[in-house]
C-alpha cells in the first residue's frame, strides 16, 4: 500500500509522490498530520504548470485503529527514521476529531 508510490526505499518520486524518508511530516515529533494523512488522503493541487491533481487516498474505510497506528509507526520508524510509535488511541482520537459534510 505505502511502498507502491513511495517505493522500497522510501525516495518517493520527484514532485509527484513526497518522500517518506526524512519527511518533516513523517518524523514531527506530533504524529497528527501523518495520521491524518493517513485516514482522511491528501491531493497535490492543481496548478497552470501542472493541472494533473494527484491524490492520496484515504484509509479510514479500510484500516482500523491499530492498523492505522502500526502503518504509521512503520513508515515514522522506516528507512532512517527515528520517529516515536503511534497508539491505537492516538488515531481514535484524530478519527473522532473529522466532521462530517
Amino acid at each position: 500500500m505505502v511502498l507502491g508510490c513511495h517505493f522500497v526505499d522510501g525516495k518517493g518520486a520527484p514532485e509527484i509522490f513526497p518522500k517518506l524518508d526524512g519527511n518533516s511530516i513523517v518524523i514531527a515529533d506530533n504524529p497528527t498530520s501523518l495520521i491524518n494523512i493517513l485516514l482522511h488522503g491528501a491531493e497535490l493541487p492543481s496548478t497552470e504548470l501542472r493541472p494533473a491533481r494527484l491524490r492520496m487516498p484515504d484509509f479510514a474505510w479500510r484500516l482500523d485503529d491499530e492498523e492505522v497506528a502500526e502503518l504509521a509507526t512503520f513508515i515514522r520508524k522506516g528507512w532512517n527514521n527515528k520517529a516515536s510509535a503511534v497508539s491505537a488511541s492516538q488515531v481514535e482520537k484524530i478519527r473522532a476529531m473529522r466532521v462530517e459534510k
